[in-house]
This record gives C-alpha cells, structure tokens and sequence, in this order.
C-alpha cells in the first residue's frame, strides 16, 4: 500500500508537466485547475506522500483523501457530460491539456477506490474523541 500513496503522489505531481510548469493552459480550460488549484494538487500530492509511512495509522486520513478524490473525478465527469464533444478539438490544438482533461478524472476515481480500500482495512485503527498521549 505504501507504494500506492508515493504513486498518487506522483500522479498529482505531473500536473507540472500538463500545466507547463504551473502556467494557466489548464485553467482557461476549467477554472479548477488555474495557478491556485494546479499549487492545491500539488499540495494534495505531498499529502499523499507524507503518509505512505504511516497510512495504516491514520485511516481516517485516507478517507479524507477519498473523498478529495471523489470531489475530483465527480468533476471531471461532469465536465465530461458538457464539454466531451469539445474533447477532440482541444486534443487537436494542445495534446497535453486535451490529454489531461481526457483522462485526469479517471486516475482519480482509481486513487478514490484505492484510499477508501485502505481507510476500510485500517479502520479499527481510528480512535474518534480519545486524546493522543
């Protein structure tokens, strides 16, 4: 599981690559992913990799990530369910944000299921009300 965390982590990082460095091609498209949003992902990232040591001790944390990515991959679809025919046109004149918004949904429907796997196997670790010692 661990290597699961450093791969999300990877995964929220190459929004460097598809943004161009952190530039504005992706929030003309979708003003989620604008400067403050593609710094948010990265931030998500380093989340991510900051508990693949201790996931199964903090399960509630993965949960919290779950859902993050529900919120993105619900998104995504609804963005998909308005703007898919767009879809080629854009692929056609930037490959990378066409290609970015063809599939960044799907990936994060996958880390979803994957967190939420993770938050159920360690869930009798999750103490709600009792203070840390």
């Amino acid at each position: 599981m661990y290597h699961g965390f450093i791969l999300a982590g990877l995964y929220n990082l190459g929004i460097l690559i598809f943004s161009k460095g952190l530039g504005n091609d992706l929030g003309e498209v979708d003003a989620l992913f604008d400067f403050n949003g593609c710094i948010s992902v990265l931030l998500w990232g380093a989340a991510y990799v900051a508990l693949a040591s201790s996931y199964d001790k903090s399960p509630g944390v993965a949960m919290v990530f779950a859902v993050e990515k529900l919120f993105y991959g619900f998104h995504w679809l609804r963005w998909m369910g308005k703007h898919m025919t767009e879809l080629p046109a854009l692929v056609k004149s930037d490959p990378l944000t066409g290609a970015f918004f063809a599939m960044y949904g799907a990936g994060d429907l996958a880390f979803m299921a994957f967190f939420a796997y993770v938050a159920c196997c360690f869930r009798r670790n999750i103490s709600v009300g009792q203070k840390a010692e």
